[in-house]
């Protein structure tokens, strides 16, 4: 089993530059490549119209940087890179590279395309003093299946090329139920980056709180629509794990305002049945004419903002005690799902960058070797081939992405140790074996107890696999060190 290294890829790409020097086209994709390979880990949030990107991008980002309405802006495939100064660039198909004039407005940022037709600006990008951006760069893409079929294809060929190489280091796919042609789009996304599944591809079930009709269950329901979709076979060959965000809460608790916790704290002291009368429908809430009751205005804005769901939750939790507007913006976040996505990027991206990075640059530099055959370069060919047919940083991956399911049976210290060997607090020896010092002995006596564990006939299916999968994980820990301690 051969684990891909960073490193490892680099000295590649490096022979790889050596051995094109002559060839302009290949060298200034290999070129590309290396530079990729030390930029930050690029995340694209891909999925239909009207799926919640743009909003979830803000709500990652923590500001309300994406346009989220049906303007032109949405259309076209936006970049946010971390830069000290903010600045917004486009690339025109004829004017080459121009600044996009902004303006701040109602907290929102407004591009101001002036003459340009957005159908001939081939890209946005944003340079934002964001503090995520300095480990990750956000692709923020148009919306598939919309109803010009003219931007989904244009999207798909972005994000994954046929015959190129995928623009992204890990996939946020956002998804509102399970459609045929997010499936097909998985599956090409997977096989186009050379693999049974993309690595770091991750399903969100957006707008989840829709899913309850605003409800103050609706994320209960939208949790047992994840268990569902979680046990779909189809999706479970097409991305790692799913998770429900209620992205426009989740948006909303960050930027909550004090004077819309108080229209919250107003509406919360009515009586109980006229608030039940006036929280039947969105139309009601916002039409209704009372004295009492924050202006029409503000309750429509309240709407916007927050949703049903979000307002039936802010009111219950003022009505339980809470006084001020701070805390309840971290109960409307905690709700949302926002926490528990972050900490999946984290464990399934951020801690495994330099395994998604190596990933991408192979893949690039296995097509530039395939599009530019030489003898020089059969070795090499050879190396990246092989380095890429292992399927065990798939299965790890994705293992990581069901050790809290529910079909895997250990308790609850097996799952952590099960999770940190899969590299979900980074993929060095020590990150995963916990420990800083005698580590070829720990890693032998994991594989040892991994390895028994894998072999009990009472297990599930789903367990012993989690098991076996863990096992070789720690196999080739002990490999890397025994070969380590050879060299020294």
């Amino acid at each position: 089993m051969t684990f891909i290294s960073l490193e490892h890829v680099r000295g590649l790409l490096h022979q790889a530059s050596a051995l094109y020097h002559d060839d302009a086209e290949a060298s200034a994709r290999i070129d590309a490549l290396r530079r990729r390979a030390d930029e930050p880990l690029r995340v694209a949030l891909v999925g239909t119209v009207k799926a919640g990107k743009s909003t979830l991008v803000n709500a990652l980002l923590g500001e309300q940087l994406a346009p989220t309405d049906a303007r032109e802006c949405t259309r076209i495939v936006t970049w946010y890179r971390h830069g000290n100064a903010p600045s917004v660039r486009a690339r025109h198909s004829t004017h080459g590279e121009i600044q996009i004039r902004t303006r701040r407005q109602d907290g929102r940022l407004e591009l101001d395309l002036g003459d340009l037709d957005a159908h001939e600006i081939q890209w946005l990008d944003v340079t934002w003093p964001a503090a995520p951006l300095e480990e990750f760069t956000l692709i923020d893409t148009p919306g598939m299946a919309s109803v010009s079929a003219e931007v989904g294809e244009r999207t798909i060929e972005f994000v994954a090329p046929e015959g190129g190489v995928t623009v992204a280091d890990a996939f946020v796919y956002l998804l509102r139920s399970l459609h045929t042609h997010d499936v097909e789009f998985l599956r090409t996304l997977g096989d186009r980056s050379g693999g049974e599944t993309s690595l770091g591809s991750i399903a969100v079930l957006s707008r989840a709180d829709e899913l309850g009709a605003g409800r103050l269950n609706a994320m209960a329901v939208a949790n047992k629509a994840v268990d569902r979709l979680r046990d779909d076979p189809t999706l479970k060959a097409a991305c790692e794990t799913v998770v429900p965000v209620a992205g426009l809460l989740a948006l909303a608790g960050q930027s909550l305002r004090q004077s819309e916790f108080a229209q919250l704290q107003k509406l919360a002291a009515l009586p109980a049945d006229r608030l039940s009368a006036l929280m039947v429908s969105t139309d009601r809430f916002m039409s209704a004419d009372a004295d009492d009751l924050p202006s029409a205005r503000d309750r429509t804005n309240l709407v916007h903002r927050l949703g049903p769901f979000g307002i039936r939750l802010a009111l219950a939790v003022i009505q339980m005690g809470v006084s001020d507007a701070t805390t309840l913006a971290d109960e409307l976040v905690r709700h949302s799902g926002l926490d528990d996505l972050k900490r999946v990027i984290d464990v399934h991206c951020r801690r495994r960058h330099p395994q998604l990075k190596a990933h991408s640059a192979l893949i690039g530099l296995q097509q530039v070797l395939i599009d530019h055959p030489a003898p020089p370069a059969e070795h090499l060919a050879a190396t990246v081939d092989e380095l890429l047919a292992d399927p065990h940083p798939f299965r790890e991956m994705k293992l990581l992405g069901r050790v809290n399911s529910s079909n895997i049976t250990v308790n609850s210290q097996d799952r952590a140790e099960m999770e940190r060997l899969l590299g979900g607090s980074g993929t060095h020896a020590s990150d995963r074996l916990g420990v800083a010092d005698d580590l070829r002995q720990h890693a032998l006596a994991a594989w040892w107890k991994w390895r028994t564990y894998a072999a009990n006939p009472l297990l599930n299916p789903d367990t012993a696999d989690a098991c076996r999968v863990t096992a070789r994980t720690c196999e080739w820990i002990v490999a890397e060190l025994s070969a380590s301690a050879l060299v020294e």
